[in-house]
């Protein structure tokens, strides 16, 4: 569940856009520990990830970015939570 003020970026981002229910974006925040680019969607010739390699391919994906903090449960929480772990 993504916290209040995630959920308010996200809000401002797409209210002014004015659009229907219809054409609004479906959004699927995947969060994993210790994945790094070991997908098959991100070349890994050896990962067997064939729903996730399908999904990237109707979906964005991010190819570079970057923790806020140096270890899983701050870094994890923290955007889920919209704040920066303290």
């Amino acid at each position: 569940m993504l916290g209040g003020k995630t959920c308010a970026v996200i809000r401002a981002v797409l209210e002014p856009l004015g659009l229907p229910a219809a054409d609004q974006p479906s959004i699927l925040w995947l969060t994993a520990e210790d994945v790094c680019p070991q997908l098959g969607c991100y070349g890994d010739a050896c990962a067997v990830t064939p729903n996730l390699d399908r999904f990237a391919t109707q979906a964005v994906h991010y190819t570079q970015t970057f923790g806020i903090a140096g270890v899983s449960a701050p870094r994890q929480s923290g955007p889920i939570a919209g704040e920066l772990p303290a």
